[in-house]
């Protein structure tokens, strides 16, 4: 009788398990690292002199600008696309006409996320290379994806006003979430799919 690849010894009664716990104990490690990173950097609102280490926080807030706006002509061009003429306020806010717009705060950029997806691949057994694709092509994909929620948010404070708070703080959030963890299970895949290639490769050319 052949032997199991090694994808399929590795799906045992207590592999699941210890995977999923394992999946959960980086979630919530990241979570306690990432709260202890915004304490030392501080609230946005704060001003950078009166935070722990202000040459941490200016650069955050530095990139955290980039980001919105990246976020903010991102969301516009693509409202554009579909006739609206949306105008961009003070870098981050982005309004069109008969609506209260929607404004672009740090907690708006998802570095959460994307924080969470680098580390969740970077710890993963997988080839250097693959790593590095998918933490570039992933970042991306979840920036493009926010770009969509912050349009969206502006379409929807024009149509269902009365939803746009919920959805800003839970739907929307959610979906992006859930994006990140499928681009993260694909990897997963991927990766096992390249070792169980490479293990083959080797037992053909291993002697006999």
């Amino acid at each position: 009788m052949s032997s199991l690849s090694p994808t399929l010894q590795s799906f045992n009664k207590s592999a699941p398990i210890r995977e999923v716990l394992v999946f959960i104990f980086k979630l919530l490690l990241v979570y306690f690292l990432w709260r202890c990173f915004s304490l030392l950097v501080g609230p946005e609102a704060q001003p950078i002199n009166e935070r722990f280490i202000p040459w941490l926080s200016a650069g955050f807030e530095w990139f955290n600008y980039l980001l919105k706006v990246s976020l903010a002509q991102g969301s516009a061009w693509l409202l554009s696309l579909f006739g609206y003429q949306p105008e961009i306020m003070n870098s981050n806010m982005v309004k069109i006409q008969g609506s209260s717009g929607v404004e672009i705060g740090n907690y708006c950029l998802a570095v959460e996320l994307m924080v969470l997806f680098v580390t969740l691949v970077a710890t993963y057994p997988a080839p250097l290379k693959l790593k590095l694709w998918v933490i570039s092509g992933g970042l991306v994909m979840i920036h493009l994806v926010n770009m969509l929620r912050v349009a969206l948010l502006n379409l929807m404070t024009v149509y269902l006003p009365e939803y746009t708070d919920f959805n800003h703080h839970f739907t929307f959030r959610i979906i992006v979430f859930l994006f990140m963890l499928l681009v993260y299970l694909w990897y997963i895949k991927l990766a096992a799919a390249k070792s169980e290639a490479s293990n083959a490769a080797a037992h053909i050319s291993s002697p006999k």
